[in-house]
């Protein structure tokens, strides 16, 4: 199951609006002359950085753990993102995943740059997906209970 955006689409949206942003700037802020090309190349290769940088910390990723007890593994999941600072999102139809999906975001303006937690459970297993850069440190304190 495909629960966010890959490697290629994160990378085309980063890619994509700094290459404009940046562009824009070089013209404006920098008085570089938009007919020489020189304002697009810079453009293009600030792009290409944020592009590589957005794509690998921002895709989202997935893992799957196994368990004999998938609700006793659940509920320890659960509490981890907690403690990371996500929280259930409501069950209303314009939050809802999918009915055996459970979404956690955080609150405020934190939810904007973390993104969603999502947690599928299945037969015997737990499937949870992030942003990267989420996820791993969700690993990191599956790995490391206290």
């Amino acid at each position: 199951m495909r629960f966010g955006p890959g490697f290629v689409s994160t990378f085309c949206y980063y890619f994509i609006m700094t290459t404009i942003i940046m562009t824009g700037i070089a013209v404006k802020a920098g008085g570089m002359p938009l007919e020489e090309g020189i304002a697009q190349r810079f453009g293009l290769l600030v792009g290409l950085v944020a592009g590589l940088c957005g794509g690998y910390f921002n895709r989202t990723t997935s893992f799957s753990i196994s368990s004999t007890d998938p609700s006793q593994l659940l509920a320890n999941l659960k509490a981890i993102a907690q403690d990371m600072g996500y929280q259930l999102m409501d069950d209303s139809p314009n939050n809802r995943f999918e009915e055996d999906v459970l979404v956690y975001q955080r609150s405020g303006l934190s939810a904007l740059f973390s993104g969603r937690v999502f947690f599928q459970i299945e037969d015997k297993q737990v499937t949870v997906a992030a942003r990267s850069i989420q996820l791993k440190r969700l690993q990191q304190a599956i790995d490391t209970p206290d």
